[in-house]
């Protein structure tokens, strides 16, 4: 038996007293245990296969004790983060601040590089129409 299930015999001693209680004449201990123990894994470790109506056939989702997991560090993690952010208040200014700087510098980069060239084209046209330059493409 693996290690998850062993971390699981709580629930599964419950399962097995809850099903005694209800068929227990039906079937031995030893074979109701094999059929928690077989229900906790399937039920807990195995992908689930949910049936699709349309083209697509069968979809697998992941095991349940993934979405378990993930929903029980999903909220560890946003409060570790809370905490990060909420300790890291300068740190995070100056690095948005930072950004915006670099982001600001890089637009007026692209809008004085679009307004020269257009400004430069211009020129050169202008030149070739004078027959000041040979005709041809403008090189930048």
């Amino acid at each position: 038996m693996s290690e998850t299930l062993i971390a699981t015999k709580g629930l599964q001693e419950r399962i097995t007293a809850r099903i005694h209680e209800g068929i227990g004449d039906l079937v031995t201990e030893a074979d109701l245990r094999v059929i928690v123990e077989r229900g906790v894994e399937e039920f807990f470790f195995k992908p689930r296969v949910v049936e699709d109506t349309g083209w697509h056939g069968r979809k697998t989702i992941p095991p349940l004790i993934q979405e378990i997991v993930d929903a029980v560090l999903k909220e560890q993690m946003r409060r570790a983060i809370d905490q990060w952010m909420k300790d890291n208040k300068e740190t995070i200014k100056q690095a948005v601040e930072a950004a915006i700087k670099r982001g600001i510098a890089g637009v007026l980069a692209d809008v004085l590089d679009e307004r020269f060239t257009s400004l430069f084209n211009s020129v050169i046209y202008n030149m070739q129409n004078q027959g000041m330059l040979p005709k041809g493409p403008a090189s930048p």
